[in-house]
């Protein structure tokens, strides 16, 4: 890598950039540029310098989202030098910086509230959790999205439009896979929650701390219409109820088997479609392929790995 800026440059462009008083835009960054960076001396062995690696680091690293063309524009206004798009790229490759899909990270997310929960999980053992969380689907989530083609033409495929039924899957998961579930027409509401969780769920739960004594959800409103019932059912037993963070499926481990789920549904339901009276019938043999069985186990143990849970 490219050797960085001295500390004292990299923390004064940091602090201006970071300043929350201000607008972020390019005229503000080509400011900074000007303000801060060190135009390339005499000398140099390559056009794009040391110094220009390290300013093009620090700005992608807070907007990632520049074109190849607006960086050249920032060294250019930064460092008074014009270079070609093709020096651009090849400085790119050189401090190993790739064009990635941007993942976007929820604003809402409480940084503190989630250290907290990655600590709150040491207390626990992986064979003791049990995440509930609900997921919808109908039959065009049984449409493959890429397919071949002769080169220069496209792939193209004829289907029915119209209104598909939505089918959701409300499901129990463990480090072993799905222990309980429910599929039906429509989305979830409080009362089939409250249904799931008290009659279906709990008789399979035991008291804290055997396993399969800890029920962790999300912050949905659907899992707060009724909580007090649902809390007091469980107390009862002695099950402890644990909420997620907000804005945190990352953590939830149910989350990757919904991808697995309908990974499986596209790949399996044009060809099997035919053996089910409706959807919802393919929709529940799908469940109990994907979430039970020695596979599955091995699966949901690398996703409780995956959502921060050790142990396993």
């Amino acid at each position: 890598m490219a050797p960085r800026l001295s500390p004292i440059v990299v923390q004064r462009i940091e602090d201006a950039l970071l300043d929350p008083g201000v607008t972020i835009n390019h005229e503000y960054i080509k400011t900074i540029a000007r303000t801060y960076l060190k135009p390339p001396t005499g000398g140099q062995i390559r056009v794009v310098t040391p110094d220009m690696d390290a300013a093009m680091m620090l700005v992608l690293d807070q907007f990632p989202w520049f074109y190849q063309d607006e960086l050249k524009e920032f060294l250019f206004e930064a460092f008074d030098i014009d270079i070609c798009l093709s020096t651009v790229r090849n400085a790119l490759h050189r401090i190993k910086y790739t064009r990635k899909k941007i993942r976007v990270e929820v604003a809402q997310r409480n940084e503190r509230l989630r250290s907290i929960w990655l600590n709150s999980l040491q207390t626990f053992a992986a064979d003791q959790l049990i995440f509930v969380d609900e997921s919808g689907s109908d039959e065009r989530t049984g449409d493959r999205l890429y397919g071949y083609a002769k080169s220069g033409t496209k792939a193209v495929v004829s289907r029915w439009l119209s209104h598909r039924e939505r089918v959701s899957v409300l499901p129990a998961y463990t480090v072993d896979g799905y222990i309980a579930s429910t599929t039906f027409v429509g989305t979830c509401n409080g009362d089939i929650f409250e249904d799931f969780i008290i009659e279906q769920l709990l008789p399979l739960c035991n008291p804290y701390p055997q396993p399969r004594s800890v029920i962790v959800m999300d912050n949905a409103s659907i899992h707060h219409s009724n909580r007090d019932h649902i809390e007091a059912a469980y107390h009862r037993k002695g099950v402890w109820i644990r909420y997620l963070p907000p804005c945190s499926p990352d953590f939830n481990p149910i989350e990757e088997s919904f991808n697995d789920l309908k990974a499986f549904i596209r790949r399996y339901y044009r060809k099997y479609r035919g053996s089910f009276r409706d959807y919802q019938g393919f929709l529940e043999w799908a469940i109990r392929k994907t979430g039970t069985g020695s596979r599955a186990s091995s699966r949901a143990k690398a996703q409780f790995i995956h959502s921060g849970i050790r142990g396993i």
